[in-house]
């Protein structure tokens, strides 16, 4: 956890707000009076002591309207920061509810281990600043987003980072967020192509076990069962979607969505 915040309500019930790193809030709250619209696992509006906390369409969230969807917090004392929140989801537990700052790309779970000197996910701090990654434009290249505190550990994060050997270069990109550009090394387009098509089955044996290293995949994993496109996981989408038959050219994992995933650097800054 980075930073939290309380917020009171009447009767003496609470709003307990939590960064859980650089794209997540966890928040729960001691009321049972709790009013909310969801699809599936997806926040729609949710009230809470007849207070909107969350709207869907208007990407209003806990503060004031001068702040929508902006919940702040003290992260040092000279320090403040704020989590523009565009996603909420339910969590299973009536009185808890996550929120993030953006959608995760799919890409993060096969372009970051192509970065060349990176052998594990917590050497880009995953669960605590990274936030996603990108493909860039027309570039054989990768782009790492993660979010900027003022802490010595974001500096070590920021200095390993721009001393590995395939770095190029790095741009502050928004308000909270720093952009690391990387560069594909030609033995790694193989790799590079496959990915941007989607065909994770396609990666050599050699990055499969690669990949699952780099995030503690074990090789009963659902990640392992996609790398090698497992029977049992076909038949599982296959109960899924209920679909009687899924064809053997079909990857079994949600395709990345380039238009969503890949950036384009423009002079000095960045264009999403």
């Amino acid at each position: 956890m980075i930073a939290k915040e309380i917020i009171t309500l009447e009767d003496n019930k609470i709003i307990l707000l939590e960064a859980l790193n650089g794209r997540q809030v966890k928040l729960t709250t001691t009321s049972d009076n709790i009013i909310l619209h969801k699809d599936k696992n997806r926040l729609i509006r949710l009230f809470i002591q007849d207070r909107m906390i969350w709207d869907n369409d208007l990407f209003t969230c806990v503060d004031s309207d001068e702040n929508i969807g902006k919940i702040p917090f003290r992260i040092t004392e000279s320090f403040d920061s704020f989590y523009n929140i565009k996603h909420a989801y339910t969590t299973g537990i009536p009185t808890m509810f996550l929120l993030e700052t953006n959608k995760f790309h799919i890409c993060n779970y096969f372009l970051p281990p192509l970065i060349t000197g990176i052998s594990y996910k917590d050497e880009l701090s995953w669960n605590y600043y990274f936030t996603n990654s990108y493909f860039v434009e027309d570039l054989p290249q990768i782009a790492i987003s993660v979010r900027f505190f003022p802490t010595d550990s974001f500096y070590n994060l920021e200095k390993k980072l721009q001393n590995l050997s395939t770095y190029i270069t790095s741009y502050s990109w928004s308000e909270q967020h720093i952009l690391f550009i990387f560069q594909v090394l030609p033995e790694q387009m193989y790799e590079f192509e496959v990915i941007k098509r989607s065909k994770y089955s396609q990666l050599t044996s050699k990055f499969k076990e690669r990949l699952l290293k780099f995030y503690d995949f074990s090789k009963d994993s659902d990640m392992a069962k996609v790398l090698y496109k497992d029977i049992k996981r076909k038949k599982q989408l296959e109960l899924e979607f209920n679909v009687e038959y899924i064809s053997v050219d079909v990857e079994l994992f949600e395709s990345i969505n380039l238009k969503e995933e890949t950036i384009s650097i423009i002079g000095k800054g960045i264009n999403i």
